[in-house]
């Protein structure tokens, strides 16, 4: 029976059975097995070790005793008939609850983040991720195998933890609902930080240390998301991508916010078109598992597409349109908040702000994810010249070719992207925001929008010019003139206050001044960007050009 299991577990995923054999020898899962049950054992006893003992003195005040509070949160320990403290095994057994759910998720998903990077990139070294490639197994049976089979080892210890966790959820009076709401949130935060970390080691497997890096970055987030509350703005969109966001919930639910350490959950602080998502634990389990499930998916849109070849972009110019659709609709309904049911025309100008960042973040990746590589670009404009001979059907076929071919360049897509952006964020200003703060975030947006295109033509450039680490020198140039500029001009502001605004204009952080400075400076700002981005342009075309010719010629002869 036991055979027949694995047989058909095997026919399923052939890739899980490997990673299983590889990684379930009797030692590790020894080794695994102990770390759990010690970590348990020890967690116990260091909880056991804080109960207030005994003393000669007149009083004694705890936190876990029942009496009268102090000034310091503390209560009066009360004796009982035999003259033992009167505990309250609630709050103890809460306090054991939070910190083993605390632990499991930076556990299981710090953990497993490093092991899946790890794996694939020693993979990637080793050449053995070409052999898979070779199997008859479809790219997608092979990367949840890897999902699956890799932390698996992390999947037993948590698994051990199960009862322990349970027992003092329950001991703690937190609904069994509510706790299984916590494990979805969790298992849908493992699925989506995992395709990250696969997407991740796909990208930057050439980094030595990518495998820290990207757990590093990961155990950041999760501990800046543990200790700094929501603030009630678009910043806490990034707030769901946290698990940890639902223990004060269940906190909450025991009914024991009069005890110190405590943190209640920020009712109001998640609005998505005015509607309350932190109103009740399972509405927001609700949002979060969705705001995972939704990215998950464009993660894998990636996996799937960049897996089997790695000199495919990304993403597809096609589904690229879809995913900057998705992305504007999600962060306009965060940014969409009110005060007691009344719209916040203050805090929705801020929200814009914010918006404007995110569209930055957003459209960067997109054209990393979207600019061909130079050999790509080489073969297109050959075939471009090919083609050239009938002109009618060169002509019809050129901009349909750079708005969905795989290996033209991404510069007249990212622009529909910035159309797409604009047609959903225009409606969302003019009906939102005040009248006299109207015009100036359309400036803002067209401003934002002009850098970007700057951004991506220059990307193109530097692909064509530049053979060898492309991908670094893009990553530099990008992060230099998005994050440079601000540094500078942030300092010059410091020594000359109010002097040099209108140099914010040519940053895609206009809106930092642009109700200090003139229309006639905004307009000018405008038309440099435009010559900036013409002359771009230009010099692109003439490198794809002469590319192609030469590769043209050179086949040809």
């Amino acid at each position: 029976m036991k055979l027949k299991s694995i047989d058909t577990l095997g026919d399923w995923n052939p890739q899980l059975i490997r990673e299983i054999k590889g990684n379930c020898t009797p030692n590790n899962l020894l080794i695994a097995g102990a770390i759990s049950v010690v970590g348990q054992v020890l967690f116990y006893m260091i909880l056991q070790s804080q109960l207030p003992l005994s003393s000669s003195e007149a009083k004694v005040f705890h936190k876990y005793c029942t009496g009268n509070i102090t000034y310091e949160g503390l209560r009066e320990c009360i004796l009982d008939n035999v003259d033992n403290f009167i505990i309250n095994w609630q709050f103890w057994w809460l306090n054991l609850f939070v910190s083993l759910s605390a632990l499991g998720i930076f556990t299981l998903i710090v953990g497993g983040t490093y092991l899946l990077i790890n794996d694939l990139c020693a993979e990637q070294r080793r050449g053995t991720l070409d052999f898979l490639l070779l199997s008859p197994q479809s790219p997608q049976v092979i990367l949840i195998g890897k999902l699956l089979g890799v932390p698996i080892l992390l999947y037993f210890v948590a698994f051990l933890a199960i009862p322990l966790h349970l027992k003092a959820g329950l001991a703690a009076k937190v609904p069994l609902q509510l706790i299984v709401g916590f494990y979805a949130t969790l298992i849908a935060g493992c699925v989506f930080f995992y395709s990250a970390a696969l997407l991740f080691s796909l990208v930057c497997s050439s980094l030595a240390t990518s495998a820290w890096v990207g757990s590093g970055g990961v155990l950041l987030f999760l501990w800046m998301t543990s200790v700094s509350p929501p603030t009630g703005t678009l910043a806490d969109w990034l707030f769901l991508f946290s698990p940890n966001q639902i223990i004060p919930y269940l906190s909450a639910a025991t009914h024991l916010t009069f005890y110190p350490g405590l943190s209640m959950p920020a009712l109001n602080a998640w609005q998505w078109f005015y509607l309350p998502l932190g109103t009740n634990v399972m509405s927001l389990v609700g949002a979060i598992v969705l705001n995972y499930s939704l990215w998950t998916y464009w993660l894998w849109q990636a996996l799937q597409r960049r897996f089997p070849n790695p000199r495919k972009t990304l993403l597809s110019k096609r589904k690229s349109y879809g995913l900057v659709a998705c992305f504007e609709v999600v962060i306009l309904g965060f940014a969409t908040v009110s005060i007691q049911g009344i719209p916040a025309p203050e805090k929705l100008l801020y929200n814009f702000q914010f918006i404007l960042v995110f569209n930055l973040m957003m459209f960067l990746a997109l054209i990393v994810s979207m600019t061909p590589s130079r050999q790509v670009v080489q073969d297109w404009a050959r075939y471009r010249n090919q083609s050239f001979l009938d002109k009618k059907s060169w002509r019809l076929s050129l901009v349909k070719d750079l708005m969905w071919g795989e290996r033209s360049p991404a510069i007249l897509a990212i622009l529909f992207n910035l159309a797409i952006a604009s047609f959903i964020l225009s409606p969302w200003i003019l009906f939102n925001l005040r009248n006299s703060n109207k015009s100036l975030a359309l400036f803002s947006l067209l401003i934002s929008s002009n850098f970007i295109l700057i951004c991506a033509t220059t990307s193109q450039l530097i692909v064509l010019r530049i053979i060898q680490k492309t991908g670094f020198w893009v990553a530099i140039m990008l992060s230099t003139i998005t994050i440079l500029p601000a540094i500078i001009l942030n300092l010059i502001n410091r020594y000359y206050l109010n002097e040099n605004l209108t140099l914010w204009l040519f940053t895609p952080y206009a809106w930092v001044t642009i109700n200090s400075v003139s229309q006639a400076s905004i307009l000018l700002a405008i038309l440099v960007q435009w010559a900036i981005l013409g002359l771009c342009i230009l010099q692109m075309l003439n490198d794809i050009k002469k590319a192609g010719e030469s590769t043209y010629k050179a086949l040809f002869t």
